[in-house]
């Protein structure tokens, strides 16, 4: 505003400029037209009507020029305007329409719209329309006589002489005012132009910090209208920004006093009268959430408007807590005061059995007596007994150790008090003690073998049995521990197994297919081992329907490798009673068949065993083809026969950083609900595809569809729309909580009898 005002001075002071210039000229021509005057009338002894009007407006003029500075640009140009009228009239009056003055009409009108509006320069048109036709009038009915002959006039050379020169001045002052004013407003335009830029330029950083404020900021008129609302605004209530631009400031209007819509217009009001208020409300969001709130009222001008500015921050947690606080002040304050009460009435009891107390603690220095002996006698049970026995604190450093406890640890007696327990272990063994302590604390007895290192580097093998220490209040402050040297029956226990590995050595070659035959059998234990682990950390991990896919699937992929094993072994009985040389093309094919089903086996086992990872760390490279294949091997058997696979892998490695147990637990439960949305036959779609920023897996099936309804309720814990027994409703919950943690996010899209597709975006980094 103060540039535009600052601008409007500039145009001002350009008239200005003008208007004395044209008094300067005016004053220049009134001396030139008076001067013939003069002499005419001096050598005539007459002074005509003419001479009177030049001399009035030379003095007009020359007036007006001495108190330029002191007079008003528009009342400057009026008596101009009044000069310049009485200078053509007069002209007209003596010459008729051969006055050389009437030139001086089209200056006279162009200083009129120049400074004044185009209404008032209609007026001064309309006045010398009137006089010209006045005049006009009053010379062809010959009231006025011209002063002169026509025909002499217009071939006088000074006649002509004369137009010539006011035409030239004329046209010199419109054009060079034209020439000014349009060099000004060039100018004008070009500054008004960056103005706009820097004007953008403040509006889009005004945008920005408005809607980079943490804060929710919205705008309404004095009617409540919002105008205006930032994102943090759109976040906190919920609304998008379309919603919030329909809305008046009563969405603040809970419901209820005192946080109703009057008591906040007083506010507003208050704001009004004052610029700024500070108070707490209580609004709802779009959800019907209430929140609590802290709103800063101020009342501001924007683009010449009145407007309240709120700034809306969010105190829900610390108003909670405020008045969590004050209630437990007063429940506090009660509990002290009853406490009081009873402290009261316990000292009054106190003092009656004041003298009980006295005889007691005579008693008391009797008891300390017979406690001192018992504690002799336990510390020599204690030292004599074949166990180390120690106490350490929640630290690990001894506080008390009896003599079998220094020998073990290879200490001076008195010596091991005050040192700390980790000083004889190294990092891996040091890991259980940590364990155990951990189960101390839980006020868990626990045994457990342990490998101690002495100083003189050799090791020692003990069996270790921790109980929890209390102190006088009943507080774990330690661990009581017993300790018992199993050195050197380990050691026995070590040579014993190394004897008898060398008596199997001798009858190696009459065993080895049965030692063949067991270790597979080992291993398919240790498969079964396996499964059993990977469906109780399912069951634990998710409670859901993958249970009973994956035992399913297991029963089935597994029995046939089962058969060609069980095959095997029931030949290899009946043939080791016979000569095995004599059979080896017969033993033949029977082991081709145990390795057939171990291999089969083993590549039913390494899917599983993915599905079965239980580590948290998400820095892992994972193969998401190669993950997927995994999955549709334990689906085979679901899949066979009623799906249709249509595979769309990237053509590079799809090779991201995160969790390959649980990338395996998310798409064998997609996989799954697909194969289930399916009654009859069908077809699911799998495609995959890498770019610098994520990396997107897509799984469409043409099964039955999820209602709208229905749709946004998926991912909630305990949401099925399975049949009882048939689905627990924790799946896609747990699957959606594993997109989270994978900084991923998982779309749903669906269609009722044309099916679903669900879309998962892991970042690639």
């Amino acid at each position: 505003m103060n540039k535009l005002s600052h601008k409007y001075h500039e145009i001002n002071s350009l008239k200005n400029k003008f208007i004395d210039s044209a008094l300067i000229v005016g004053t220049v021509l009134g001396f030139a037209s008076l001067i013939p005057g003069l002499i005419n009338a001096y050598s005539k002894s007459v002074i005509e009507f003419h001479t009177i009007s030049d001399f009035i407006t030379l003095l007009l003029f020359l007036s007006i020029y001495f108190f330029r500075k002191k007079i008003k640009l528009e009342v400057k140009t009026l008596f101009i305007l009044l000069g310049l009228l009485l200078f053509i009239f007069t002209d007209f009056v003596l010459l008729g329409i051969f006055s050389d003055n009437k030139i001086f009409i089209i200056l006279f009108l162009f200083l009129g719209f120049l400074i004044f509006s185009l209404r008032t320069t209609l007026w001064f048109s309309l006045i010398i329309f009137i006089g010209y036709i006045v005049i006009a009038y009053l010379t062809i009915t010959g009231f006025l006589k011209p002063s002169v002959d026509a025909n002499i006039r217009a071939v006088s050379i000074e006649v002509w002489i004369i137009n010539l020169f006011l035409i030239t001045i004329v046209s010199f002052a419109v054009i060079l005012v034209i020439k000014r004013f349009n060099d000004y407003f060039l100018k004008l335009i070009h500054d008004l132009e960056e103005t706009n830029k820097h004007i953008i330029e403040k509006e889009s950083n005004y945008t920005e910090i408005f809607n980079s404020v943490s804060d929710a900021i919205f705008i309404h008129d004095m009617k409540g209208n919002i105008t205006d609302a930032n994102d943090s605004m759109i976040k906190m209530f919920k609304y998008r920004k379309d919603e919030l631009l329909t809305m008046d400031s009563k969405l603040l209007n809970p419901g209820f006093a005192p946080y109703d819509f009057e008591h906040y217009n007083d506010f507003v009001k208050e704001t009004l009268k004052n610029g700024k208020s500070v108070f707490e409300w209580y609004p709802k969001d779009k959800e019907g959430n209430l929140i609590w709130v802290e709103i800063t009222l101020k009342s501001t001008e924007i683009g010449g408007e009145n407007r309240i500015l709120s700034v809306v921050k969010n105190i829900d947690k610390q108003k909670k807590a405020s008045l969590e606080l004050e209630e437990y002040k007063n429940e506090l304050e009660y509990k002290v005061k009853v406490r009081t009460e009873e402290l009261e009435t316990l000292n009054e009891e106190l003092k009656a059995n004041n003298e009980e107390l006295n005889i007691l603690n005579e008693n008391l220095d009797y008891q300390k007596g017979i406690i001192e002996q018992k504690e002799k006698r336990l510390n020599s049970i204690i030292n004599n007994q074949g166990e180390g026995f120690g106490i350490n604190d929640s630290n690990e450093y001894f506080i008390s150790a009896n003599y079998r406890a220094h020998e073990i640890f290879n200490v001076p007696a008195g010596k091991l008090v005050g040192m700390n327990l980790k000083d004889f272990f190294d990092d891996k063994e040091w890991v259980k003690i940590t364990e155990q302590s951990k189960l101390r604390k839980k006020n868990i007895r626990s045994s457990y073998e342990v490998k101690i290192t002495l100083k003189d580097g050799s090791q020692k093998i003990l069996i270790v049995t921790g109980t929890p220490y209390y102190d006088d209040e009943g507080n774990i402050t330690g661990t009581i521990a017993n300790f018992r040297d199993i050195t050197e029956r380990v050691h026995k226990e070590n040579k014993l197994r190394e004897l008898n590995e060398e008596f199997e050595t001798l009858n190696e070659e009459l065993n080895e297919a049965n030692e063949e035959l067991s270790a597979q059998k080992n291993t398919l234990q240790d498969t079964l081992n396996q499964l059993n682990e990977t469906q109780n950390q399912l069951i634990q991990s998710e409670k859901m329907a993958s249970l009973g896919v994956l035992a399913a699937g297991v029963a089935h992929e597994i029995n046939n490798p089962l058969n060609y094993i069980m095959g095997g072994v029931t030949g290899l009985e009946t043939m080791c009673k016979e000569q095995i040389h004599e059979n080896k093309e017969r033993v033949k094919p029977i082991m081709d068949a145990i390795k057939e089903g171990v291999r089969r086996t083993g590549e039913i086992v390494n899917s599983l065993s993915h599905l079965s990872r239980t580590g948290n760390s998400i820095k892992e490279d994972c193969d998401i083809n190669l993950i997927l294949d995994n999955c549709l091997i334990i689906l085979k058997n679901k899949l066979k026969n009623k799906i249709e696979i249509r595979k769309y892998y990237n053509n590079s490695s799809d090779i991201i950083k995160c969790n390959k147990g649980k990338l395996h637990q998310v798409f064998l439960n997609i996989l799954s609900n697909a194969e289930q949305s399916v009654k009859e036959k069908g077809i699911i779609t799998i495609s995959t595809e890498i770019n610098n920023k994520f990396a997107v897996i897509s799984i469409e099936d043409n099964g039955e569809g999820i209602s709208k309804e229905n749709l946004s309720k998926i991912t909630d814990p305990f949401f099925t729309t399975k049949e009882p027994g048939k689905g627990t409703g924790l799946g896609l919950s747990i699957v959606h909580q594993i997109i989270e943690e994978q900084k991923g996010t998982i779309e749903f899209k669906s269609k009722i009898g044309k099916g679903t597709k669900v879309i998962i975006k892991l970042p690639n980094n």
